[in-house]
């Protein structure tokens, strides 16, 4: 044996370094766009990202509203701090509580008239904000931020417009074609 097995190349699960650290640079990248995004939000609407997250989930619900529990599960965070946003929320007047109709332990929640309007403009800020930041990937200058878009559209859910027309201008039709033209771009010499 040659040395620790522990210390051994992992074989070739990846093709070269970068795609070994994709992976963590994308979580940094990730962190480091939800900072900014939020800055920016903050100063133009005096709100975070995580704001717009749940008005926005909030706003999905319908006129029927949602419950606070399947919202906190919905954006993946525990209740209490779910608890402590929504009274921000409450006290700025963009959303309203009420008892479930049918179970009057539970509370629902809808966005208010200001709520509604307050969305709608923080959402034309974020999605200006994602556009602008989309708008200078390249897949020949800079493959892990075509990656971070592909984190974007991972899973199920259907492409959003601008990851759409990003796709587009690369010339490529999926994600995972895009992602094979940046790591072939990448690997030529300079």
């Amino acid at each position: 044996m040659h040395g620790d097995a522990s210390l051994q190349p992992l074989g070739g699960l990846f093709a070269d370094d970068m795609e070994m650290l994709a992976i963590p640079r994308l979580g940094e990248a990730w962190e480091a766009a939800e900072r900014a995004v939020s800055s920016v939000l903050e100063a133009e609407h005096a709100l975070r990202l995580s704001d717009l997250l749940a008005l926005d989930r909030i706003q999905r619900s319908g006129r029927h509203g949602i419950r606070t529990n399947a919202l906190a599960r919905a954006l993946g965070i525990p209740s209490n701090r779910l608890t402590y946003q929504l009274a921000g929320l409450q006290q700025c007047a963009l959303i309203e509580r009420s008892p479930h109709p049918e179970d009057g332990r539970g509370v629902v929640l809808r966005l208010t008239k200001d709520g509604r309007d307050t969305h709608r403009r923080v959402l034309t800020t974020y999605r200006r904000i994602t556009r602008d930041g989309l708008a200078g990937v390249d897949a020949g200058r800079d493959g892990v931020r075509l990656m971070a878009a592909a984190a974007i559209v991972s899973g199920e859910a259907p492409v959003p417009a601008d990851v759409s027309a990003l796709l587009s201008a690369l010339g490529v039709s999926s994600v995972e074609e895009g992602i094979a033209v940046a790591r072939a771009r990448s690997r030529r010499p300079r």
